[in-house]
């Protein structure tokens, strides 16, 4: 006597990007398949992405709707059936999920059915952070008699998700004035009418440097006071001007 077993067997298959950035989502394409000789009845599928991300959507087929969103936290909840899958029948479940850290995201699907051991598969990507420098000029007084001194406040502020390094300001001074000192978190040094404020090593995110250029006005005119800003994170310097009335 010879009895023949028929059993299913799920397979999963998680496809994402190498990389992407803090804040933002990354999306995943979750195949679940049949390569047994059974049908899978209640197919669940479960995603996790860890302290990293989190589940924002989860799409069967591409389509969205309230229902697929549960497919998301089935696994850790009661579960949510997928339905059956025949021998040799696929799924695809696409899966959005929002990067919260720096670091590894590990996004895990698991998939189990009726008479079938749950089984996982991941994919890893790599979350990173950016600078993002914003750079501002402002004279806090104007307009200016000549032979009074106006002051200049320079502002670096790092908004992006990750530190810059390297951070070097260079102001430069109309010939309509003359430079006279400047005060900052650098050692500021001038070369004529052109003043270099110094370099930062590093703006974690969020911080801010602030420097004030002193000058004395010497002769009348519309003025300009340019700022040139540069870094590790920028390809090209970034360039700041600032008009003042010397009367």
């Amino acid at each position: 006597v010879s009895t023949l077993v028929h059993q299913p067997k799920l397979d999963v298959a998680v496809n994402g990007p190498d990389r992407e950035y803090i804040n933002k989502t990354a999306t995943y394409s979750v195949t679940v398949k049949n390569t047994g000789d059974a049908p899978a009845r209640r197919t669940v599928l479960g995603l996790d992405a860890g302290d990293t991300g989190s589940v924002m959507t989860a799409a069967v087929g591409g389509e969205g709707g309230a229902a697929d969103v549960q497919v998301a936290s089935a696994y850790k909840k009661e579960g949510t059936d997928l339905g059956t899958l025949s021998p040799g029948e696929a799924r695809t479940v696409t899966v959005t999920v929002r990067a919260n850290k720096e670091g590894q995201l590990p996004v895990k699907a698991t998939a189990v059915a009726s008479c079938v051991a749950p089984i996982s598969a991941r994919a890893m990507t790599n979350i990173l952070t950016l600078p993002a420098l914003r750079l501002e000029v402002v004279d806090l007084d104007d307009p200016i008699r000549v032979g009074d001194a106006v002051v200049y406040r320079i502002t670096v502020k790092n908004q992006g998700t990750g530190a810059d390094h390297n951070v070097g300001v260079t102001a430069t001074v109309p010939p309509e004035l003359k430079f006279i000192t400047a005060e900052g978190p650098t050692t500021a040094k001038a070369e004529g009418q052109t003043v270099r404020l110094g370099t930062l090593e590093t703006l974690a995110a969020g911080d801010q440097a602030v420097w004030r250029v002193q000058c004395k006005a010497i002769k009348a005119g519309d003025v300009r006071m340019r700022v040139d800003l540069k870094s590790d994170a920028l390809t090209t310097p970034a360039i700041e001007t600032e008009p003042t009335r010397l009367y």
